[in-house]
């Protein structure tokens, strides 16, 4: 799962639609059309959450991601 603040913005358990839908947004649209958020123009870097399991089905812990936008 990708997430930013309160927004799920990809799972894989997300109706098929909606997975075909977003897979090609940029991370800022992603953000601005399903996050319903405005990134200042100053802003360069996101922060996303993600959650995610192994081969034996087990939660891995992964830290938040950063990723310069701008």
């Amino acid at each position: 799962m990708l997430s930013f603040g309160k927004s799920l913005l990809y799972a894989e358990f997300l109706p098929r639609k909606k997975l075909q839908d977003r897979m090609p947004l940029s991370l800022i649209d992603l953000v601005t059309t399903v996050g319903k958020v405005t990134l200042p123009p100053t802003e360069s870097n996101i922060t996303f959450s993600i959650s995610c399991t192994d081969a034996n089905d087990e939660d891995v812990e992964v830290p938040d991601v950063v990723a310069k936008v701008r």
